[in-house]
């Protein structure tokens, strides 16, 4: 019997960033309640095109956490969320009821985050950066020499 073919893979992308309102950025982030609705709203325009979104942690103050929600909420077909979750911590995000996204967790054993994370990122078709320090422009400047895109 033959067999079928597998479907195409999606397009990922990964969002990386946070919006703590507690945290000092420079330049400084503002209107965090605008990139919070942007964020949502990116989430659900992302599952209706047609893309596997990468998220690598579930907490308020991370874009991706908030994209996460626009993304499940658009309740799109075949919508997937694949969560890097650092150092043995759960991805256990709250969908909305009905929601049909599946969440993929891939665990990594390792003692640290960064290698893992950073290995990610050559894995996605896109990046989107949002507010964020350090690791997130350290993202953007690694995707951008290994000619990932970013916005």
């Amino acid at each position: 019997m033959k067999q079928a073919p597998a479907p195409p893979r999606r397009p990922r992308i990964a969002v990386v960033g946070s919006v703590d309102a507690s945290r000092e950025y420079e330049p400084p982030l503002s209107a965090t309640d605008q990139v919070r609705a942007a964020c949502h709203d990116l989430g659900r325009e992302l599952a209706l095109a047609g893309y596997d979104l990468v998220v690598f942690a579930d907490d308020e103050h991370y874009v991706e956490t908030l994209v996460a929600r626009g993304y499940a909420a658009a309740s799109a077909p075949d919508s997937r969320i694949i969560a890097h979750p650092p150092r043995h911590q759960d991805y256990a995000p709250v969908l909305p009821e009905g929601s049909r996204v599946r969440v993929t967790t891939i665990r990594d054993t390792g003692a640290e985050w960064e290698v893992p994370y950073y290995r990610t990122l050559f894995e996605v078709d896109g990046i989107v950066l949002a507010g964020g320090g350090r690791s997130t422009r350290v993202t953007g400047v690694v995707a951008l020499a290994h000619g990932v895109p970013v916005v």
